[in-house]
């Protein structure tokens, strides 16, 4: 986007819609507000372009983090916004099923119904929408269990206004083989597409022994059409430049910091106070 300034007038231009919805977060945050005064001190001739492809968040509508189970829709629709304002482009959401509880006492709608509305709000401001989608069963070896696992899917993610990408953790939650990783994602990529054709596929290799992880890059390097990228994030064996060099130049790479906790966590916080580690836990608000 471009920010030019003349007397009596101010211009915000975008590559695109999304690209003018930045450049105004821009002017905002440039802004000196007061309770009777909005003014911009300083003439802007400004012009940016993003350094990093996906700048998202994701926003777990679950029990775990103590404060967004509680949120309404509109309650979401601001923060939404307010995250556009400062250059995110990309949200990213939470299934029904993953390693929660099935249900919170806060819960003003259920999962299912907030994730479609979440999702319808995201494409309004024209932010992608992803889906953090653990392969939670037991066994994805059988034909039976690969059929259930698919129409499971299929059944929440054919409900979503909009899919931009999936991001499978090969841990936490989750404990499967890369090789049946490999062949449950190919199925279900297919499937997906079906309904959402524009949508990609990442999976990240979390939780991988030293052996997994040789057997990773070996179905790395055949090249799995499927695949759009890699995620790397805690509890990853490999570092992002080893991964990096380890794989093929086309698949991208996603960094994923869990900056959500608090503690036991890959970013603690350090020197806490005993008494709030204690009774807010690892995801206070």
């Amino acid at each position: 986007y471009r920010i030019s300034t003349a007397p009596g007038s101010v211009v915000v231009a975008g590559a695109d819609e999304r690209g003018v919805l930045f450049g105004v977060g821009r002017l905002l945050r440039s802004l000196e507000m007061s309770r009777t005064r909005v003014v911009l001190p300083a003439p802007l001739d400004v012009t940016e372009t993003p350094v990093v492809a996906v700048r998202g968040h994701q926003l777990g509508y679950r029990p775990k983090t103590n404060s967004y189970d509680a949120w309404d829709a509109p309650q979401w629709e601001q923060y939404i916004r307010d995250l556009a304002v400062f250059g995110t482009n990309a949200i990213e959401l939470i299934p029904p099923r993953s390693d929660d509880a099935a249900d919170s006492p806060h819960f003003p709608r259920p999962q299912m119904e907030m994730m479609v509305e979440m999702s319808r709000l995201a494409d309004k401001y024209g932010l992608d929408v992803w889906v953090w989608y653990p392969a939670l069963d037991d066994d994805y070896t059988t034909e039976a269990n690969i059929g259930k696992a698919v129409a499971e899917w299929e059944g929440v993610l054919k409900q979503l206004p909009r899919l931009d990408a999936i991001f499978v953790p090969g841990g936490d939650p989750g404990h499967t083989e890369p090789s049946a990783m490999f062949g449950l994602l190919a199925r279900q990529t297919a499937n997906i597409r079906t309904f959402h054709p524009r949508m990609t596929m990442w999976m990240s290799p979390q939780g991988f022994t030293a052996q997994w992880m040789e057997t990773f890059y070996g179905l790395m390097a055949k090249q799995p059409a499927w695949l759009t990228g890699i995620v790397i994030g805690p509890q990853n064996r490999d570092s992002l430049a080893t991964v990096r060099k380890r794989i093929p130049p086309q698949y991208k790479l996603r960094r994923y910091p869990d900056i959500t906790h608090t503690i036991r966590a890959e970013y603690p916080v350090p020197l806490w106070d005993v008494a709030y580690a204690r009774t807010l836990d690892r995801e206070p608000i």
